[in-house]
């Protein structure tokens, strides 16, 4: 229980934090509880997989990694702990190990959504479009009571130019959420449409402030004004958004990669080679 409540607050304040502040005392939170699970059941997979997540909203990228394999020796076939470990594999580049884990997870728990969600986003992020939507949309077609997740749908959506349905899919979505209101504003970044880009952006920075710092960064990059991008990305350094996980293989900031600055921060990240 107190390892599950770990998770759910880095879960929480990672997605929906609304300050710096409270990004720093949730995750300082979280941590605590983290390991108090571990120092009361350390063979207990869960802790290390709460840690993992901490680990990670931090931009630990090696204590992380290290806490990830160790939730996954000690329960090889927990689906939670194989679709935690998929999906951050994903985020450091090791598309085809998380694509298999992924892939397992869905064997081992055919009913659970989030087996498919990250099966879809591990996908997307190994630029495999076509499939990541193919994967949610038959589980929405087969099980259309379980579907939860129209957001990655529509990024996946996107991505193919199928635009009108991808639209469609983020408004299945909160209204408030970040990632669809960041869906929306690279939606129409990539119409050309800056007016309606910055509308989302603004509506962003009312809910969410600074915290969502490396979602602005996305969509300037999709809008070309690759100076704003970066400057959202040094300041996602800054405060430790976990969001810059993603930037090694996140195509949105594909205007970015040849950008020294882009460079020097992919270094302090640290990730493996």
């Amino acid at each position: 229980a107190i390892a599950l409540k770990a998770i759910f607050l880095i879960l929480l304040v990672n997605r929906f934090a609304s300050s710096p502040g409270e990004l720093t005392e949730r995750k300082a939170e979280a941590e605590r509880l983290a390991r108090q699970s571990i120092r009361m059941a350390p063979n207990m997979p869960i802790g290390h997989g709460a840690l993992a997540m901490i680990h990670a909203g931090y931009l630990r990228i090696a204590p992380s990694l290290a806490e990830h394999k160790k939730a996954f020796t000690l329960a090889p076939s927990e689906p939670d702990a194989i679709r935690s470990y998929s999906s951050f594999l994903s985020k450091i580049g090791r598309a085809s190990e998380a694509i298999r884990l992924a892939e397992q997870a869905v064997t081992l728990d055919p009913l659970e959504p989030f087996s498919y969600s990250t099966l879809a986003s591990v996908l997307w992020e190994a630029r495999r479009y076509a499939q990541s939507v193919s994967t949610l949309e038959n589980f929405k077609r087969e099980s259309p009571e379980l579907f939860s997740a129209p957001i990655i749908l529509g990024i996946g959506l996107m991505m193919l130019g199928r635009t009108e349905e991808s639209a469609r899919a983020f408004a299945d979505a909160s209204d408030v959420s970040p990632f669809r209101l960041v869906g929306e504003a690279v939606l129409a970044a990539r119409a050309s449409d800056r007016s309606a880009a910055m509308r989302k952006m603004e509506r962003l920075k009312a809910l969410y402030g600074d915290a969502a710092s490396y979602q602005y960064a996305e969509i300037h990059a999709q809008l070309g004004e690759v100076d704003e991008a970066v400057m959202h990305l040094e300041r996602a350094w800054e405060i430790k958004d976990a969001g810059l996980l993603s930037m090694l293989v996140d195509p949105w900031l594909d205007p970015l990669r040849k950008d020294a600055r882009f460079g020097s921060l992919l270094k302090k990240m640290n990730f493996p080679t």
